[in-house]
């Protein structure tokens, strides 16, 4: 009997580490040529400048993402949640993450580069990437 117990608990933790195995993330890499802000006083965006950002997607298995400046500055955005919604028809990732400083931010992840990143911290700061 103790040997079935054994078996059936080996077995379980077996299936579980599988299935946790199955879902990590594919970590993704997305750099972008151009960046612009919003004049939050005006709510106009100025015009794009060249900069190169990185930010690489699914770092660990919480899911996190590392954005590098063209300084080399890095900062950690910690996963909190995403969803999928359409623009136009077209998907995109709505992420919820917590910036190192603690302020949460939304970050909406289009998969054509040329629309891009948008970073959005609750109305007080807006800034955008794209090719």
């Amino acid at each position: 009997m103790n040997k079935f117990y054994l078996l059936l608990i080996i077995s379980f933790l077996l299936n579980s580490s599988f299935i946790g195995f199955t879902n990590i993330k594919k970590e993704f890499k997305v750099s972008y040529k151009y960046v612009r802000n919003q004049n939050l006083s005006t709510k106009k965006w100025s015009d794009w400048k060249s900069s190169k950002n990185t930010f690489i997607f699914n770092i660990n298995p919480n899911g996190d993402i590392r954005h590098i400046n063209p300084t080399n500055q890095i900062y950690i955005f910690r996963y909190l949640t995403k969803e999928v919604e359409l623009s136009r028809g077209q998907p995109y990732d709505v992420i919820w993450v917590q910036a190192s400083d603690g302020n949460i931010c939304l970050i909406q992840y289009f998969y054509d580069d040329k629309k891009g990143l948008h970073i959005s911290l609750d109305g007080r700061f807006e800034i955008e990437f794209a090719n």
